[in-house]
């Protein structure tokens, strides 16, 4: 139940925030959602049902042969990886196509071409490429030489390279996605130093990002690790939003930070993890075994093993959704209860939480927050924000504006901006 407080009706607030989305905008933005939901479970099985397959056609005894017999068996992991992978890539194209490029245009969501899309498509299959399998070399050199404590040391490599990933990926990937330059001077970025200061960040600069090269939405982070931390938000951010809500959404980046959420996510992502090559180790031969020898694997140290040792890994992370979603979910709601009380911009959380609603499901049923949203909804975020409000006017803030809902006519601006937009395009 919410409180009253003179002058301030905090459900009031709530309900004008809530109702600011609405109308065609809002069933675009559930269905946008859900269909988000749906799309990953579908790629997912997508992904399973080329596996087996290809398992079934012989394709993947056949590659492993290939390999092994032109380089030696630790060798013949990269190659096997990197063309697994490519076949897979091609036969899924399709779906990829749907879900990254045409589903984001049609809710309007996509600033790229086709070809743009494509381009950063082909960028990122590269890296995927190049890292994955050196990653994946490394662990079959672990399963190999420790398959007992496989899930032990194949967990400890992977967070391993989770955090290596978190600590060049500001700095060396990136950039080859968008141009970071320095914010232009001015009282926000000095506000947005100013917080960071405050709260202990390590960082003596604001870096922009060209977000609009790939979509209208939304977004910030303070990034990178071990001294690479990096203060970034997008130019979507300073182009669609107030200076309220552009320090309300830094002070919540910066939460993250202060409240070393990147450790513990690899921690607490790194158990959960080792769970999963505990699952995998146990059911991996069961599993095998019912290939036959079309399959041809011996044990799960033979990289002809290598697709189903992933397939059955996603299979865990799938019925883990709701476990990881709920890690998430919480370290989030962490950083927006620190971010009010660092940057005491209750309003602009609240109306940056509704644009957000604009391509994000404000108010799903619990079952649907539970198992697939990884961050609180709207409707968690307006009411925390407008209780936050009620209790520091009652203690006699007056750096709050007292007014019931005042930047409500700001998200009915950027809402009806996005229709016009997404209109506008689909005329084209």
């Amino acid at each position: 139940m919410h409180e009253t407080f003179p002058h301030f009706d905090v459900q009031q607030a709530i309900d004008a925030y809530l109702g600011s989305v609405s109308g065609a905008i809002r069933a675009r933005s559930d269905a946008y959602d859900e269909g988000q939901a749906f799309w990953g479970i579908v790629s997912t099985l997508v992904g399973l049902a080329v596996t087996f397959a290809l398992y079934h056609t012989g394709f993947f005894r056949r590659l492993r042969d290939g390999v092994e017999k032109r380089l030696p068996r630790w060798a013949a992991v990269f190659p096997f990886f990197g063309l697994y992978m490519l076949v897979s890539a091609v036969i899924t194209f399709p779906l990829d196509m749907w879900t990254g490029h045409f589903r984001e245009v049609q809710y309007g969501n996509s600033t790229q071409s086709f070809g743009g899309w494509f381009g950063e498509y082909a960028l990122s299959m590269v890296i995927s490429l190049i890292v994955g399998g050196i990653l994946v070399t490394l662990l079959y050199m672990v399963i190999r030489a420790l398959k007992r404590s496989l899930w032990v040391w194949g967990a400890g490599l992977v967070t391993a390279a989770m955090a290596l990933m978190m600590l060049i990926g500001p700095v060396f990937i990136s950039p080859l996605f968008n141009d970071y330059t320095p914010m232009e001077q001015g009282p926000l970025k000095e506000d947005i130093l100013s917080l960071a200061k405050a709260a202990g960040v390590p960082a003596d600069n604001v870096y922009v990002y060209d977000r609009s090269r790939q979509t209208n939405t939304i977004s910030a982070n303070v990034s990178g690790i071990f001294g690479t931390t990096r203060i970034s938000l997008g130019d979507t951010l300073i182009r669609d939003a107030t200076p309220a809500e552009v320090r309300a959404v830094m002070a919540h980046e910066i939460g993250h930070y202060v409240l070393n959420h990147v450790y513990e996510l690899l921690l607490e992502f790194g158990l959960v993890i080792a769970i999963g090559f505990a699952f995998v180790n146990g059911t991996f031969a069961a599993v095998a075994r019912r290939g036959g020898e079309r399959w041809g694997i011996s044990d799960i140290g033979d990289v002809g093993g290598m697709p189903l040792l992933f397939a059955l890994f996603s299979v865990y992370m799938l019925v883990m959704t709701p476990v990881t979603n709920t890690i998430i979910r919480s370290n989030e709601a962490e950083a927006d209860a620190y971010g009010l009380a660092l940057a005491r911009e209750p309003d602009g959380f609240a109306a940056v939480s509704m644009k957000l609603g604009a391509y994000r499901k404000l108010d799903p049923g619990p079952v649907e927050r539970f198992v697939f949203h990884d961050h609180p909804t709207g409707r968690d975020r307006v009411t925390m924000a407008m209780n936050f409000k009620a209790a520091e006017l009652a203690a006699g803030a007056t750096d709050i504006d007292p007014s019931m809902a005042p930047l409500v006519p700001e998200v009915e601006r950027y809402v009806a901006k996005r229709e016009a937009d997404r209109t506008a395009k689909a005329g084209e």
